[in-house]
């Protein structure tokens, strides 16, 4: 299972992770951005993708791709 996957389906769970600090603060924001991402791939190719999404988000590329990857790592 992916951790954009536990994220979106244990919603209860992940606000006692954030509580109890196992989580970070900005989970939510992380996965919007990936959500996003996800979006603008069905329109174009991955790294537009990831520059369309750091304009909107007003985030580097570098932090765009670090959700990426850790949105889409295996717990």
């Amino acid at each position: 299972m992916k951790l954009y996957d536990f994220v979106c389906d244990n919603e209860p769970v992940v606000k006692e992770l954030i509580k109890y600090g196992v989580m970070p603060i900005d989970i939510h924001n992380q996965v919007d951005v990936y959500k996003r991402y996800l979006e603008e791939r069905k329109e174009c190719k991955q790294m537009q993708a990831v520059e369309n999404v750091s304009e909107d988000t007003k985030q580097s590329s570098w932090k765009v791709y670090r959700i990426i990857k850790k949105m889409e790592s295996e717990l």
